[in-house]
């Protein structure tokens, strides 16, 4: 992005942010969790009239009706060929008949961790270890894929009578457009409150349906 893109949005950001008023007066738009705007593909490109896209974007209906373009956009990124140790990566999770994105993000650091949890209830092993053995009742020899940036005692609880893989960051996974593409490749997802790994939902239920429709790779 150029210098004047740079300076003009966050001039924009600033005024949304802390003088929220004068945002009327102005011709920009603003994009944000709460708003089921449809994104005028002719108003990003053009620097008179700029949309601001503001918050975790986590709200389902401006996702759907937008999917096609965030598509678009984010496809040459996973077509980029990544290191060898992640395209070894996605071979193995293309072999799998069932493969699942098992995905962790700790907040242990965060200043309330609570404000990820869900509903304000901290997110506990049980909880991921019931719905790890729903899926090997229900599903066929499944292989889980676990995404996380470390390893660590959540991770160490977590039970398995299934194939497992570690998809570490601190493992040298930590690259994060490769991360998020071998999310996405795996068909079945279990995750807790993580913007990242939402999109990798997203972008893995869009992308095998339309994978198996128009049977391409």
């Amino acid at each position: 992005v150029n210098i004047i893109n740079i300076f003009i949005n966050s001039l924009l950001i600033v005024i949304n942010k802390k003088i929220p008023f004068f945002q009327k007066l102005l011709i920009n738009t603003v994009i944000n969790d709460s708003n089921n705007n449809k994104i005028n593909k002719y108003y990003i490109k053009n620097l008179v009239n700029y949309q601001i896209f503001d918050g975790y974007f986590q709200y389902i209906d401006l996702v759907k009706n937008n999917i096609k373009e965030i598509i678009r956009i984010i496809r040459p990124q996973l077509n980029i060929k990544s290191n060898e140790k992640f395209e070894k990566l996605y071979e193995d999770i293309k072999s799998e008949k069932i493969s699942i994105a098992l995905c962790f993000r700790s907040y242990q650091d965060a200043k309330d961790p609570l404000e990820h949890s869900y509903q304000r209830r901290k997110i506990e092993v049980d909880d991921y270890n019931k719905v790890i053995t729903k899926m090997e009742n229900e599903l066929d020899k499944p292989h889980f894929f676990i995404f996380s940036q470390n390893n660590n005692e959540f991770l160490e609880n977590l039970k398995f009578k299934s194939k497992k893989t570690f998809v570490l960051g601190s493992k040298g996974y930590s690259e994060s457009w490769s991360t998020l593409k071998a999310q996405l490749l795996c068909r079945h997802q279990i995750l807790n409150n993580s913007t990242f790994y939402f999109w990798g939902l997203i972008f893995s239920e869009y992308l095998n349906e339309e994978k198996d429709k128009n049977k391409i790779v």
